[in-house]
């Protein structure tokens, strides 16, 4: 007789995935038919005056409408309400992104925003129970939506994600809120823009995209579909970020990690959950000002240690796909962070230990505590973690 239990595959609201050519041909492509008139760009403050931020521009013409780059790290809550007036102002009807996670979550965030009208960090965060939504059936409401173009520049994979953090400045933890609806229509990846990101910080987001992988194959709550992008993804990252480290012009292996940061993000359509290295990513780098990229350098590895009485047969897959069968998953991906020159320790990334104990704290109020692999009862176990971790 089968287990009783439902497992779901949820399609989300993502139309298209374009790559293989420039973004600004995508892009011509994709806006040839749309009825917008008036597109507002959002752009990470790297990209903002570019080449590449003209080019927009001319392709737009009278289209565009406004700009805003002012996105700090993390998306904090006083600049994304900046962003949010600017957009209004604008009176936008499509948004176009280009950047990293914070740039992208900054996008989807203002689209809520402009739906609800909502304009202070109170009432964004009445939309942070995530468990009213069915992400592939957005509520039936009569409210008009201006949904986003992403042109990610890193690879965290926000831009498949129907969820976005912000910080609350107040408390300086990160609240996470959602809607089916601020998902990006479209994807354009385009490897030239990648050069615009400081190679640490790039390679740095593969490994938050090995994370997004490594930690839904060591779910309990794995499945065929989840193993099986999750692995590619592993695999693909594991081969192509140390080709980028020797050779950062290399554009194929740019593209490669571009397409394993979407096959890594996949596993949780199925409804596979991420653990322990999430919740403390969430509110270490906030808490910290730390990358998330480098959040995941530091504190993966560990969480895989910490967890494997409960899932060392998982974890045996992680280490395979990374080609390392002869260790520990956790060795495996500190080996990994080790070899592109990036920072494996908490100590590493200037964080005063007398601080693990708040981090500790904050991280327990994330919901993805209620999904590692081994329970996690308190923030002394937390505490465990993170004392690896150092």
């Amino acid at each position: 007789m089968l287990a009783s239990k439902e497992t779901v595959h949820r399609y989300h609201r993502t139309e298209r995935i374009r790559y293989g050519a420039s973004f600004i041909s995508m892009l011509a492509n994709e806006i040839s038919s749309d009825e917008a008139r008036r597109a507002f760009v959002i752009a990470a403050p790297q990209l903002s005056g570019t080449d590449s931020f003209e080019q927009l521009k001319v392709l737009l013409g009278t289209r565009f409408c406004g700009e805003f780059s002012n996105i700090p790290a993390h998306v904090p809550s006083s600049a994304l309400f900046d962003g949010v007036r600017a957009a209004r102002e604008a009176k936008t009807d499509l948004i176009i992104v280009l950047g990293g996670g914070s740039a992208i979550d900054t996008a989807k965030l203002i689209s809520l925003c402009l739906a609800y009208d909502i304009n202070d960090i109170e009432t964004l965060a009445r939309h942070s129970d995530l468990q009213r939504y069915d992400p592939s059936s957005p509520p039936a409401e009569a409210i008009r939506w201006v949904r986003s173009i992403a042109v990610p520049t890193t690879l965290s994979a926000a831009e498949f994600t129907w969820y976005a953090g912000v910080t609350d400045e107040s408390l300086n933890i990160k609240r996470v809120v959602g809607h089916p609806l601020l998902i990006p229509r479209t994807v354009l990846y385009d490897p030239e823009l990648t050069m615009s990101v400081p190679l640490p910080i790039f390679l740095a987001s593969g490994i938050k995209a090995i994370d997004h992988a490594a930690e839904r194959i060591a779910s309990l709550a794995a499945q065929p579909y989840s193993d099986a992008v999750s692995k590619e993804a592993l695999q693909i990252l594991a081969r192509s970020l140390p080709q980028v480290a020797a050779d950062p012009g290399d554009l194929q292996a740019r593209l490669d990690c571009q397409l394993a940061a979407w096959l890594s993000i996949l596993g949780g359509n199925s409804g596979v959950r991420v653990g322990a290295s999430h919740a403390i990513g969430h509110m270490l780098g906030p808490h910290a000002s730390i990358p998330h990229g480098y959040t995941s350098c530091t504190i993966l590895a560990s969480v895989m240690r910490w967890n494997k009485p409960a899932n060392h047969h998982r974890q045996r897959i992680i280490s395979a796909a990374l080609g390392r069968d002869d260790l520990d998953a956790g060795d495996a991906i500190e080996r990994l962070v080790s070899s592109l020159n990036l920072p494996t320790r908490l100590r590493d990334v200037n964080l005063d230990r007398s601080e693990l104990r708040n981090v500790a704290r904050k991280t327990m109020e994330d919901s993805s505590i209620s999904t590692n692999p081994r329970k996690i009862s308190n923030e002394e176990d937390i505490l465990e973690i993170l004392e690896m971790a150092y």
